[in-house]
């Protein structure tokens, strides 16, 4: 995992296959959706293939794309 920047309260690095479950998971929340304008996933192999086919090109590329995420995260049951 590349990192690109830490500190005690966020992580900045590169986007990861693990990262499929959070993706599916916030871009099934309606209000998450609401604001971003995407399609809900219908299932956890959509979240991986955005990340197979979108997110790991750009990395190849040496043009990384980056997720943050907040250390101390507050997650919502669903």
């Amino acid at each position: 995992m590349k990192i690109f920047l830490e500190t005690p309260r966020l992580l900045l690095r590169e986007f990861e296959i693990t990262d499929a479950e959070s993706f599916f998971l916030l871009n099934s929340d309606l209000d998450v959706i609401r604001y971003t304008g995407d399609v809900a996933f219908k299932n956890l192999e959509e979240a991986k293939a955005l990340i197979e086919n979108f997110c790991a090109p750009f990395c190849k590329a040496t043009l990384s794309v980056l997720i943050i995420f907040s250390v101390n995260i507050i997650v919502r049951k669903f």
